[in-house]
């Protein structure tokens, strides 16, 4: 039937390593992380150098926050998975002298729970009962800093963790409007897919922005400022055409909200073409005869935001 069966496991030896107290521990400090696995919320503390204390994890609700150290992997890292048992508001602190404390305000969901609403200094998440696969400790953080963007972030970014974690139905994510800004429509709120930003459809409220997401991440509101760019891939403009069908493609890129129409035309003539996003080309048809001699081709791209590049070629048909 084509069924799979997928089992995480974390592997830890039998025996602890032993640590040498010979060597001077390291001044820098260490780094602490956090990662989602299937039911398991991981956190590891990694030192640049031997550690021979283990740092202290305290996880839980109000009172019923209780102590516990975490279990060394080798000789500078330290790991301990987590499995909280009922949902609700949960603090996550790491503590250790060498080691940068780490504290976090998060909500534990499950499936099948009421709906809900959680707030973050403006921003808001709205939760389904049926958004978790299973249970998902969410948790959402405003950056002082965000990664690099192709506009200026208007207010400022939002973490919303974690970023892996599937979702069974998405979450609505509200962003304020930012006071000031340019005209509503060129206003979107963007989330980070690996190196690059991605706009998402946005829908624009009185004093604030939403987005419909079905993976966590980071996410800015931003203007798009910049108008799509338009090249000509073929016909290559120094040989001969040979036909009255020859390819044409232009390349349509758009570092912001994305393409929302392409159009190809010769002369006066609007051609049947296709805007593919993934390749970020135009492609025309094939679908006639081009009329001979001496032509223009025209083409232009509208974004999302109604910002608009024209371009024109010249070619010589056979």
């Amino acid at each position: 039937m084509g069924n799979t069966a997928i089992l995480d496991a974390r592997i830890e030896p039998k025996s602890l390593p032993e640590v040498s107290c010979s060597k001077t521990e390291s001044p820098r400090l260490g780094t602490c992380r956090r990662s989602f696995y299937g039911d398991r919320m991981v956190v590891d503390a990694e030192f640049p150098g031997p550690e021979k204390d283990a740092p202290q994890l305290r996880f839980g609700s109000g009172e019923n926050s209780q102590p516990m150290y975490m279990r060394r992997i080798d000789a500078s890292h330290f790991a301990l998975s987590l499995f909280p048992k009922e949902a609700g508001p949960y603090t996550l602190s790491v503590h250790h002298p060498r080691l940068k404390d780490t504290s976090a305000q998060m909500t534990v969901l499950r499936r099948g729970g009421p709906a809900q609403t959680l707030s973050l200094s403006g921003a808001q998440i709205d939760v389904l009962p049926d958004t978790p696969y299973d249970w998902l400790p969410l948790c959402a953080e405003l950056l002082e800093s965000a990664p690099p963007t192709p506009f200026p972030i208007l207010g400022k970014a939002v973490a919303v963790w974690p970023g892996e974690a599937p979702l069974d139905a998405p979450i609505a994510l509200s962003l304020p409007f930012p006071g000031g800004a340019a005209p509503a429509q060129t206003v979107q709120i963007y989330r980070r897919d690996g190196a690059r930003w991605t706009a998402l459809d946005t829908n624009r409220k009185p004093g604030c922005l939403t987005a419909s997401t079905r993976q966590l991440g980071i996410f800015a509101a931003m203007e798009d400022t910049a108008d799509p760019k338009l090249r000509l891939l073929a016909p290559d403009p120094v040989k001969p055409i040979p036909s009255k069908r020859p390819r044409i493609a232009v390349s349509t890129e758009d570092i912001g909200s994305g393409i929302a129409r392409a159009d190809l035309w010769v002369g006066a003539h609007w051609l049947l073409a296709a805007y593919d996003p993934e390749a970020r080309q135009t492609v025309w048809e094939n679908d006639e005869d081009l009329p001979s001699g001496r032509q223009v081709l025209r083409a232009a791209a509208t974004d999302r935001a109604g910002r608009t590049a024209r371009m024109e070629w010249p070619l010589s048909i056979p």
